[in-house]
């Protein structure tokens, strides 16, 4: 056996390299010095198990990583490729961007002196830390520096056989697909998936759904700016054949995008537009298209008993305005928590499905319908929270809304001119222990759609605002969870330490309630509105305007 001291010092006594020293009293004592050689020395196979664990704790910091990696240079261990890609991955968690690029300098120069080789995982790694620190200009000189290597290696294969540049992988071309999708760079991100095909590489959903994603994006400027879309339609008829020949099973997000781009039942197709056989050509290829996904829409219900499908369909059918098809959604949603006898693995019914629903009810401009759900799926105070799921329950009851479903009902209610339930709303927030951010408190204070209720009698103009007493009582709400972040900070730091919080009492929230005050003629609530407004700037470190 064998005592570790910690570290290498001149001894008396016999010792072994890395400050292993004999202990004669202890039993093992004949260990020869090779054993111990390499049990005690570290390789960088031991470094770099040490540097992923430090990098994957979101509660290490990068002083931890880079003290690691320096203890490894001075035990005079050589970085090796994973060493780099695993520095790489621990920086771009750890949000780490100046070491971030420090590293890609040691290991671009180690590849030119053909010490270590960059290889797929190291571009991929590069493209995605410089995507999350939005350095758009780095992304580009990455991308175009792996696709000439990409190239390179494809030409020697074709030439000589010898191993030059990097193979290509379906992960590194998925990421830089998804480059281009997200900066709304269609050909681009429909080139790159192309030189996919080129490379024989396998696609995946993960492949398509940045694209089907950027073409929704992009037919919905189009819409907004009244110009013709059916360009952005083919293309996304095109890439879903191409998907279809690859053998890829589209998912939900896929199949949303796909049918708010195509338009679902032809909702937003303008067939007046249809003038020669291309356009009728296109015509038929739409029809076709949008059967099958509608087909696979209600399919996917079948055999995914899983909330994430419901909240997506969900989604589109408040994004298509097709008030109907949230309903036969969310009536299949409860049927299949009352019926069904297959567990998921998810209630489906959570705080992500209903919230979905009231978003999506209050998009198809039902406010009164999302009130009712309200008061019939979410769990009064009282309420035990055993029931859910029970079987032969008429209702099935939420339990534990998060703040989602909280801001929904705000705005539902808000909307439906029922701002009192909103007071109540937010009481009820805080006494769950859930602060109302202030996205909820401007949701408390929209006003009435008039339109779209059933009595027509009341009028509101733009100069519309709260009535002085639910304003004081939203405020009294307001302030005293506030002011419990404010007792928080007993030593003078400003309020960005505790975690990741934000402002609720901003400058238009104020300037809302202080019009509700000038309007009542009440100088002493606009006055309190207005501390409140500095108090909440200097817990944040701000000045207030």
């Amino acid at each position: 056996m064998w005592r570790y001291s910690g570290m290498t010092r001149p001894s008396m006594r016999r010792s072994e390299p890395d400050g292993c020293v004999l202990d004669s009293r202890l039993p093992g004592s004949g260990i020869i010095a090779n054993s111990v050689h390499s049990i005690w020395r570290p390789t960088a196979y031991h470094y770099n198990i040490a540097l992923d664990a430090v990098g994957r704790d979101h509660k290490s910091a990068i002083d931890e990583l880079i003290l690691l990696h320096r203890d490894m240079r001075a035990h005079s261990i050589r970085e090796d490729t994973i060493t780099f890609n695993t520095l790489l991955n621990g920086c771009r968690r750890l949000g780490a961007w100046a070491y971030f690029r420090e590293v890609e300098a040691q290991m671009r120069k180690r590849d030119r002196w053909g010490i270590t080789r960059m290889d797929v995982t190291s571009w991929a790694t590069l493209i995605q830390g410089y995507r999350e620190c939005k350095d758009w200009e780095a992304v580009d000189r990455c991308v175009a520096e792996a696709t000439s290597s990409c190239r390179e290696w494809y030409k020697s294969q074709s030439e000589d056989g010898a191993e030059r540049g990097i193979k290509p992988s379906t992960e590194l071309w998925s990421a830089i697909v998804s480059i281009y999708a997200v900066r709304d760079m269609v050909p681009q991100a429909i080139a790159s998936r192309r030189i996919m095909q080129r490379f024989d590489l396998s696609m995946n959903a993960y492949t398509f759904a940045p694209i089907f994603a950027a073409l929704h994006r992009m037919r919905r400027s189009l819409v907004r700016q009244k110009k013709d879309a059916w360009q952005v339609i083919e293309l996304a008829l095109d890439e879903y054949e191409a998907m279809r020949k690859s053998n890829v099973t589209p998912n939900a997000t896929i199949l949303t995008n796909l049918a708010l781009t195509i338009g679902l039942n032809n909702t937003f197709a303008d067939t007046s537009c249809a003038q020669d056989g291309q356009d009728e050509r296109v015509l038929s290829r739409l029809r076709d298209v949008d059967s099958t996904v509608a087909r696979e829409l209600e399919a996917m219900l079948s055999r995914s008993h899983d909330p994430h499908t419901y909240a997506v369909l969900l989604n589109l059918g408040g994004r298509s305005g097709a008030v109907d098809d949230v309903r036969a959604v969310w009536l299949s949603l409860i049927n299949e928590m009352k019926f069904s006898r297959t567990v998921a693995k998810q209630p489906l019914l959570n705080s992500l499905t209903f919230s979905a629903y009231m978003n999506a009810l209050i998009s198809c401009k039902r406010y009164n319908e999302a009130t009712t759900a309200f008061y019939a799926h979410v769990t009064p105070m009282s309420t035990s929270s055993t029931q859910l799921g029970r079987p032969g329950i008429d209702t099935p009851i939420l339990i534990g809304a998060d703040q989602s479903v909280y801001n929904a009902s705000l705005q539902a209610f808000a909307r439906a001119d029922r701002h009192r339930m909103c007071v109540h709303i937010l009481r009820r927030m805080v006494n769950s222990g859930i602060q109302p951010s202030a996205l909820s408190v401007r949701y408390s204070m929209l006003p009435p759609d008039s339109g779209a209720q059933k009595d027509k009698s009341a009028r509101y103009t733009r100069r519309w605002s709260l009535p002085l007493m639910i304003a004081r009582n939203m405020w009294s709400v307001i302030i005293e969870s506030r002011q419990r972040e404010w007792a928080r900070n007993p030593s003078g730091l400003t309020g960005h330490l505790f975690g990741e919080q934000l402002p609720v009492i901003v400058n238009d929230v104020a300037a809302q309630l202080i019009r509700t005050a000038a309007y009542a003629r009440n100088a002493e609530f606009g006055e309190q509105i207005f501390d409140a407004l500095n108090k909440e700037a200097a817990f944040f470190g701000m000045t207030s305007q």
